[in-house]
């Protein structure tokens, strides 16, 4: 699409309302979802990073259904509950990739001139600037996964020393 410019009609201005009706029903449903959390009082709302860490995720997703369908058995290996150093890269190759590829179709189709939707446009940026914001995030410093000065404190207090300890460091 981005090379040629050949667009389904999906991808037009005139979708808009229709998609955010659909955006509105899927809205409306993890709204209705959420009620039936723990906690529903403290834990409602937008989601958002749960929702980036479901897109940085896909090619692990992709290479399990590699793995079922190529029937390829492996153990089940624990989650470390320490920090790796040696997974800072985890992803950078995909999101390069993916930015390299979907930038280089869209400059070839501004370069021939060939899209004239300006929705193609948007996704394409958008697609871009979240692979690029996925790179960065494997740069950003985080708390340590698991901190024994938290252990047996209430949520209070354990939060309040997390935030003594994140501005120490």
């Amino acid at each position: 699409m981005l090379i040629t410019g050949t667009v389904p009609k999906v991808f037009s201005v005139a979708m808009l309302p229709q998609l955010s009706v659909l955006l509105t029903v899927f809205f409306l449903r993890e709204l209705y979802r959420q009620r039936f959390l723990l906690d529903w009082r403290k834990e409602w709302g937008l989601h958002w990073r749960a929702g980036l860490l479901y897109l940085a995720k896909w090619p692990y997703m992709f290479l399990a259904l590699y793995d079922v369908i190529s029937r390829r058995e492996s153990p089940y290996v624990i989650t470390k509950k320490v920090k790796d150093t040696s997974e800072k890269n985890m992803l950078l190759w995909t999101n390069i990739l993916i930015a390299t590829f979907i930038g280089t179709a869209w400059g070839i189709g501004i370069l021939y001139e060939t899209i004239t939707n300006s929705v193609l446009h948007i996704c394409a940026l958008t697609i871009v600037l979240v692979s690029l914001a996925l790179i960065a995030s494997g740069y950003w410093r985080f708390p340590k996964p698991y901190d024994k000065r938290l252990r047996g404190k209430s949520t209070a207090s354990a939060m309040l020393c997390s935030e003594e300890h994140a501005t120490t460091n």
